[in-house]
């Protein structure tokens, strides 16, 4: 009851009374009106205050907050989110979820005096926190979380002594914790400072008492560290800490024993930087309920000590160096419900004891060395709900047992390990799965038509294994599928025509299988496909115009199988499709105009079909990375118009009948690496009148097998900064890179994944793997270049092989040559080169292939290194050479021993370069890698048997 209501009440009485009574009463009511003209006061004044406020806000949902006659007798009670005090004053401000926008600087703290709780959390507040909020003396509750707070906390807040709980979390905060709140604020019990930029109290300040009551301490994602924070060792009340996602390094303190936090039931240590073994003490913790020290650099193995935690409902090692093995104590852990021991480098068996976990709903041992059958004892644990063992070495089949009683499964993970047998009938009763995948295993037989009973089912994942037959039609009857992943596999037959029923279906990958056939109508009626992978199959007959209409679609992979006839202009119609792999079939015709307007497209692959023109409009495939059309029969020039193309990387031409001069014009294209136009008919010579700053990102170069001529200017060479500065070896992003196609997604794109060397001995082609880390070359063999080869070629330091072989060249081989240290690869064979060989090519220490036959060079061969292995082929041909390889010792010259020459046969036969490289490409992020190899031919034992030859094969491989 208000206070005007009581005086309203006693003047009725009054009327009643004697004069004694007046009296009394008279005195009571002088009391009374003055305290009540006081309180009216404040609650005018806590209206003004908050209207203020109110108006200084940049956006609010606070519609009720205005004066009427109701608010002025009744105050500001009744607005939104204020709850008063029987005497009218401000007691409660809660208005989480308000959209308000603005500060607190304009926020009249000292008004509210009698204010016991604010909460202001998940709004959009920015600014520093005001020193003044000291004046809510009163206040229990302060929540100013998830909102965008900046600067300091003010250490004002330590005077708040009667605060219970504080929450800041979720702001952008910085600076070192004031000591005042861990030394004044005794009684609060819970703490949340979380998702800031915070760094540890002043260790060198006074702490006079370390929270006393506080039970709940949330400091996780800030920027604590290096040191522990030690105030902790003293709140002997907690039950709960939360230290993870900052830089606290050093071992786990063996503070955190029961002697020191005996009530401790949830410890979260999880991506520190945490090294050592895991400390007993920590073991020791009989009411620890949730244990997380994840993603740390924790080793040792695991203790047997684990099996103290009878309590202990979850525990999360992940991602730690541990070694050893699954310790068999771990069944003592009767409550534990999840068990994340991933990527652990743990090695052994999985316990029979594990079963004893009876309770269990999570088991993730993925990424280990877990070796031998899953234990029957597994069977046991019918509470499981996810099963992810992926990533191992576990064998044996998959026993029905344990499908029968993993009745609430929603999700199966074996892939990467050497399971094998069939997969069992009986997991078509797990009707609540969700996911299954059990790929890269060594699984068997057909399909069970069981799987078709799986209503939930949105994820088969049965990729690399060794099924076969037929898809079992109740397959397309999983209306909840949402991806069907099965390639590589040993599956045939047609593609039915019900799988129209699938219309929930995202991703479909059949690549690397047996299917025939024409492509379904009905694949038209998946209106949510992204990605439709069926590449290296059987299929046959033309591509349907429907294909347009399917607006989702991402990746569309139909590479390497048998279809033919023109591409459909309605491709073009795709307004999402970021890659198109259409290689290795029978199409022919010009390629549509249409495609290079998909402004989303980023990789276009047509390698490999029968193609005549290229589209002559480029202008809006702004996001083209890669555009693959070698060995098609392309004819006329480059189209101009790919200037515009910006991002593109991967330009490849190579083996058409392009008739065009060097396209100068690509300079500009920023980030172009890989520039392929070997085996067409380009010509004229390399004059390009801008070159200073071009190319700068170019790293492999093949010119090869066309009608270039003329000389070589040093000029053409002087933008090329990733193999002039030797930047290949340090850019992160030479080997592998995420680029941005379209709008929506991404592709990381591989560069030299690996390098095939290749020898070739009389028609046997021998492989020697080896691994590099960059791959770097420049061919122009093949042509009509001539003059001297210059100096400049020194200074593309990065270089792994060059090739300038069955050429012009005159003059000396360049001393600079031997300053590229990485060269591995060096052809300058069939040219006019006289002289000597320079002794700085012995320091050419990887280098591994060697051929300067067909020349003019004379005197002593250089030994040392890489040269005392090199065979007589690669001099051959030079009667002015003597020394080891050779037969012909240094101790005469014949003058008039003539040059040795091949017939034109012989030249063509045994001598002409054939450079290829191999590029591998990844779908659903799409991995582009190149192979490079080179081959060394040899035949009789004639002077000329013996000879080099590289031999390039570039393909596209797509898992």
């Amino acid at each position: 009851m208000h206070t005007l209501q009581l005086i309203t009440r006693l003047i009725k009485f009054i009327s009643m009374a004697t004069t004694p009574v007046l009296v009394l009463l008279f005195l009571s009511l002088s009391s009374i009106f003055s305290s009540t003209s006081f309180h009216i006061k404040a609650t005018e004044s806590e209206a003004e205050a908050l209207l203020q406020w109110k108006a200084s806000l940049i956006s609010h949902s606070l519609s009720s907050w205005i004066v009427t006659n109701h608010s002025i007798s009744n105050g500001p009670c009744d607005w939104e989110g204020i709850r008063c005090d029987t005497f009218g004053r401000v007691s409660e401000i809660n208005l989480t979820y308000s959209n308000l926008t603005g500060t607190l600087h304009q926020f009249n703290f000292s008004i509210f005096t009698n204010l016991a709780s604010l909460n202001l959390n998940s709004n959009k507040l920015f600014g520093t926190i005001p020193y003044q909020i000291q004046s809510l003396f009163k206040i229990t509750t302060l929540d100013l979380g998830h909102n965008g707070f900046t600067g300091t906390i003010p250490k004002e807040i330590g005077k708040l002594r009667e605060l219970q709980v504080l929450h800041l979390y979720n702001n952008s905060l910085s600076g070192a914790i004031p000591y005042q709140l861990i030394s004044n604020l005794q009684e609060v019990w819970d703490l949340d400072l979380s998702f800031n930029h915070l760094e540890n109290p002043d260790p060198h300040m006074p702490f006079n008492e370390s929270m006393t009551s506080l039970t709940h301490l949330s400091l996780n994602h800030n920027s604590l560290g290096p040191e522990f924070p030690t105030f902790v060792f003293h709140c002997h009340k907690l039950i709960a800490l939360d230290l993870s996602n900052n830089n606290i390094a050093g071992s786990i303190p063996t503070l955190l024993s029961p002697n020191d936090l005996i009530q401790l039931e949830s410890l979260n240590l999880s991506r520190n930087q945490f090294e050592g073994p895991i400390p007993v003490e920590i073991l020791s913790h009989a009411k620890l309920r949730e244990l997380s020290l994840r993603d740390n650099k924790l080793n040792g193995s695991l203790s047997n000590e684990i099996g103290r935690l009878s309590n202990l409902e979850f525990l999360l090692l992940n991602n730690n160096p541990l070694q050893g093995r699954i310790p068999p104590f771990i069944g003592n852990l009767s409550k534990l419900q999840v068990l994340n021991l991933r990527n652990t480098s743990l090695s052994s068996n999985i316990p029979e004891e594990l079963g004893l976990c009876s309770n269990i709903i999570k088991l993730f041992l993925g990424y280990n060395n877990l070796t031998g059958p899953l234990p029957l004892s597994l069977s046991l644990l019918t509470k499981i709900s996810e099963i992810n063992l992926r990533t191992n070495n576990l064998s044996g089949e998959i026993h029905p047992d344990f499908i029968s009683n993993w009745t609430k499964l929603t999700n199966l993970n074996l892939c990467e390990n050497f399971f094998f047998g069939t997969i069992p009938s009986a997991i078509g009763n797990l009707s609540n799965l969700i996911r299954i995948e059990l790929c890269k295993n060594q699984i068997s037989g057909t399909l069970p038509i069981s799987i078709g009973r799986l209503a939930n089912l949105e994820d088969l994942t049965l990729r690399n294994n060794q099924l076969s037959g037929f898809i079992p039609s109740e397959i397309w009857q999983l209306l909840n599928l949402k991806i069907l992943s099965m390639h590589h596999n040993n599956f045939s037959g047609p593609l039915p025509s019900n799988i129209g029923n699938l219309s929930s279906l995202e991703a479909v990958v059949l690549d690397h299988n047996s299917f025939s056939g024409s492509l379904p109508l009905e694949i038209r009626l998946w209106p949510n496909l992204q990605m439709l992978r069926l590449s290296n199959n059987r299929l046959t007959g033309l591509l349907p115009s429907w294909i347009g209409n399917m607006s989702r679609l991402i990746s569309l992979d139909l590479s390497n199988n048998r279809l033919t006839g023109n591409l459909p202009v309605e491709l073009g119609k795709l307004p999402n499709l970021g890659m198109l792999y259409l290689s290795a079939n029978v199409f022919y015709g010009s390629i549509p105009n249409s495609l290079s307007n998909i402004t989303t497209l980023g990789v276009l692959d047509l390698h490999e079909n029968h193609f005549h023109a290229l589209p002559h409009a480029f202008q809006n495939a702004t996001n083209l990375v890669s555009l693959i059309v070698h060995e098609n029969r392309l004819q006329g020039q480059i189209p101009r118009s790919l200037v515009h193309c910006e991002k593109l990387k991967i330009l490849d031409l190579g083996n058409n009948m392009m008739y065009d001069k060097f396209p100068c014009w690509l300079d500009s294209l920023p980030v172009l690496r890989i520039l392929l136009l070997r085996s067409n008919k380009f010509y004229g010579p390399l004059k390009c009148l801008k070159t200073e700053h071009g190319f700068q990102k170019l790293q492999m170069l093949d010119l090869s097998s066309n009608e270039f001529a003329g000389y070589l200017p040093k000029e053409f060479f002087q933008g090329w900064k990733s193999m002039r500065n030797g930047i290949a070896s340090n850019d992160s992003n030479f080997k592998e890179e995420v680029v941005t196609l379209g709008l929506n997604f991404t592709a990381t794109l591989r560069y030299d994944n690996y390098v095939t060397v290749g020898v070739m001995n009389k028609g046997q082609y021998m492989l020697l793997n080896k691994s590099l880390d960059i791959f770097t070359f420049l061919d122009l063999s093949n042509n009509h270049f001539e003059g001297e080869i210059s100096e400049v070629f020194g200074e593309l330091k990065s270089l792994i092989a060059l090739n300038l072989s069955c050429n012009n060249f005159t003059g000396r081989i360049p001393l600079s040559i031997g300053n590229l240290l990485n060269l591995q690869a060096l052809d300058l064979s069939q040219n006019k080169l006289s002289g000597e060989i320079p002794n700085q090519l012995p320091g050419l220490t990887f280098l591994a292939v060697l051929n300067l036959s067909i020349n003019q060079l004379n005197g002593v061969i250089p030994r040392g290194n890489q040269f005392n292995t090199f065979s007589n082929d690669s001099y051959e041909g030079n009667p002015g050479l003597c020394g080891f390889p050779l037969s012909k010792q240094c101790n005469y010259v014949d003058v008039n021993l003539p040059p040795q020459t091949l017939d034109e046969d012989d030249a063509e036969s045994t001598m002409k370069i054939d450079w290829k490289f191999m590029l591998m490409g990844y779908g659903s992020g799409v991995v582009i890698g190149f192979s490079i190899g080179y081959v060394m031919l040899r035949s009789d034992n004639r002077i000329l048997a013996r000879i080099f030859k590289f031999l390039y094969y570039y393909r596209i491989v797509r898992l």
